[in-house]
């Protein structure tokens, strides 16, 4: 038996390796929650917006620019887009 209380170079080795697993498999897992994250995060945003607009209108049918969002309300439809990004919703 050895009386070294230091690591053998095995035991580094297999350290080592499962450390690159863990990075390799978790790192890459958690950029794409945060990327899954934040759509949805940007999608809860125009559904609040469109709810506050679709709320606080009292006419059926409008068409109004609030911030940077175009809101369209007809009557069987209502559609958000965002003027910077893009992103559109549209419930029927």
């Amino acid at each position: 038996m050895k009386n070294n209380s230091g690591f053998t170079l095995l035991e580094v080795l297999v350290g080592i390796f499962i450390c690159s697993i863990i990075l390799i498999f978790l790192i890459p897992n958690l950029v794409l929650e945060y990327e899954n994250l934040t759509d949805m995060e940007q999608k809860l945003e125009l559904k609040c917006i469109l709810y506050e607009e679709i709320t606080i209108n009292d006419n059926k049918e409008f068409e109004l620019i609030r911030d940077n969002y175009k809101i369209v309300v007809t009557e069987n439809r209502a559609t958000i887009e965002n003027l910077v990004t893009g992103d559109f919703l549209e419930y029927k």
